[in-house]
């Protein structure tokens, strides 16, 4: 089975790439950085594509709209001229349940996909994941659990918001 993963250079998607190939998979790789013609030509081979490209932590808000809601639109603009099905698989963020500019983006992007999904018949999945951590994952970037443990391991000091407030979290690995 040949398999794309977006954002394959990322927190989750080294992992999954990593877990694919193991497995036999034949894995193609792109990030947001490349043209949407590679975009293009490597879904075109692909029989699932894994969308795990987007922006988490951005210095202007305009890059949330645009890494992650137009990114996804372009890559339903993509599937819709494939004249065979393919199933997609989004990893969304429980932050798409929030008012914040990042949970909007991820939200459109979700709503992007719904309707290929209607347009296309196409199998699709979305998991809105919540606060990953493991290996790969960077301290102050992607993982609260790498940051709390990358602090404490510097004798860097510690903020606790709300002492009270319960997060959940999923290993890397069960993702």
């Amino acid at each position: 089975m040949n398999v794309l993963i977006t954002g394959a250079f990322g927190f989750i998607g080294k992992n999954l790439d990593s877990k694919l190939q193991s497995k036999g998979y034949n894995v193609y790789r792109t990030t947001r950085e490349d043209s949407l013609t590679q975009l293009a030509t490597l879904a075109q081979k692909c029989d699932v594509v894994v969308h795990l490209a987007g922006e988490n932590r951005a210095a202007d808000v305009a890059e949330f709209d645009k890494n992650n809601r137009e990114y996804t639109k372009d890559l339903c603009d993509i599937i819709k001229g494939f004249g065979r099905p393919i199933k997609v698989l989004y990893a969304s963020s429980i932050q798409a349940e929030t008012n914040s500019p990042y949970g909007l983006s991820k939200l459109c992007a979700e709503e992007a996909l719904l309707k290929l999904e209607v347009d296309r018949n196409i199998g699709l999945k979305i998991f809105r994941l919540p606060n990953v951590f493991g290996k790969w994952s960077r301290p102050n970037y992607n993982s609260v659990v790498d940051t709390f443990c990358y602090n404490i391991n510097h004798n860097l000091p510690i903020t606790i918001n709300d002492p009270f407030h319960e997060i959940n979290l999923v290993y890397i690995d069960d993702v």
